[in-house]
């Protein structure tokens, strides 16, 4: 259930959104020609692991229809083994100095500020974005088509794919991808639990806890739990409260490492993170529990994955801290009990042990 403030902010959104396009469309009556010999493309997204996984289905539409183009794509640093090996991508550049030459497309999928966009505007000679963004946060600049806007709520792959159905390009194969560099790990028979989200509140530790003890029993596997640096004391005060033993992996694996061990657990279970979109590219069993972010638009995007939302409590505000006080407070997650989680997980497709 979404409160009626949420569904006015969600309206608002969409609607700042319709009057930007309106202007832009005033002063753009007459849209620039599609051009029709694409000979290079250059995406920027500067986002994280979730979004640039979340990009894939996009960047292999792009190459089918463009399948003599080299595509190259503008990522933050830290991001680049994200998209390692991918096959539609020419080149993968991590900072602006290293972008020399002319591009015939430019494509922004992420809400450029007006540098960015400037220096798409510099390096590529016809321009598109974007995919739908918050209240204050940028439309995009110099683009010569934008994405029509919509009041429907969509998966962000579909966000993705309206942008270029602005060149008319149409795909229906969202399969999202992902590729290892080392697909093997030191560790076995093992469930992966990523308990933290940088952008929305998560599960208490309590829960976590005896979540991870009732799985360890039930499944006869260990317990990992992954995450960044910064979760490391969080996890463990999630493990001084549990009665088995567990390992904990954040901060401590590469990128490319954390793909690996998501790509060799049993499943995955994780708050709406990064890691249920690895799971998802990778084709192994996840459950992911959302609180104030909307399933409807970042669920793991795969068959064997389960979403879970309380719709009956007050869910989807995309706040990071809960705006609601006393007994309401974070009742998103906390009214989502152990025993449904478990009862979710129960559901999945798993392989024999």
């Amino acid at each position: 259930m979404k409160k009626l403030r949420f569904k006015i902010e969600d309206y608002a959104r969409s609607l700042i959104w319709y009057l930007d396009y309106g202007f832009f469309r005033l002063t753009h009556p007459f849209l620039k020609s599609i051009p029709k010999d694409v000979k290079s493309i250059l995406i920027i997204d500067l986002k994280f692991i979730g979004d640039l996984i979340i990009d894939t289905p996009t960047i292999r539409a792009l190459k089918q229809h463009y399948p003599y183009a080299k595509i190259s794509i503008l990522v933050p640093k830290e991001m680049k083994e994200v998209l390692y090996n991918n096959p539609n991508l020419y080149k993968i550049y991590t900072d602006i100095t290293e972008i020399n030459g002319h591009f015939d497309l430019g494509i922004l999928l992420y809400p450029g500020n007006k540098f960015i966009s400037s220096f798409l505007r510099k390096r590529a000679s016809y321009r598109i974005g974007i995919r739908k963004s918050g209240f204050t946060e940028p439309k995009g600049y110099y683009l010569h088509r934008k994405t029509f806007p919509t009041f429907k709520i969509k998966h962000k792959i579909e966000d993705n794919l309206d942008v270029i159905k602005t060149l008319n390009i149409s795909s229906s194969d969202n399969h999202l991808e992902l590729y290892l560099k080392n697909p093997k790990t030191n560790y076995k028979d093992y469930i992966v639990i990523s308990p933290i989200s940088k952008t929305h509140p998560t599960w208490s530790k309590k829960n976590f806890a005896e979540l991870a003890d009732s799985l360890s029993k039930k499944y006869n596997k260990k317990i990992i739990f992954t995450g960044s640096e910064e979760n490391i004391p969080f996890i463990e005060d999630i493990q001084k409260n549990m009665k088995g033993d567990s390992i904990n992996l954040a901060g401590k694996t590469s990128l490319q490492e954390f793909f690996s061990l998501i790509k060799n657990a049993y499943f995955v279970f994780c708050i709406d993170t990064s890691a249920q979109h690895v799971a998802a590219a990778l084709n192994i069993p996840v459950v992911a529990l959302f609180s104030a972010g909307d399933k409807r638009i970042w669920s793991p995007y795969s068959k064997n994955s389960i979403a879970i939302q309380n719709s009956e409590v007050c869910i989807a505000c995309m706040k990071s801290k809960c705006p609601l006080s006393e007994e309401n407070y974070l009742e998103c997650v906390k009214s989502i009990i152990v025993e449904k989680v478990l009862e979710e997980i129960s559901k999945l497709n798993l392989p024999n042990s």
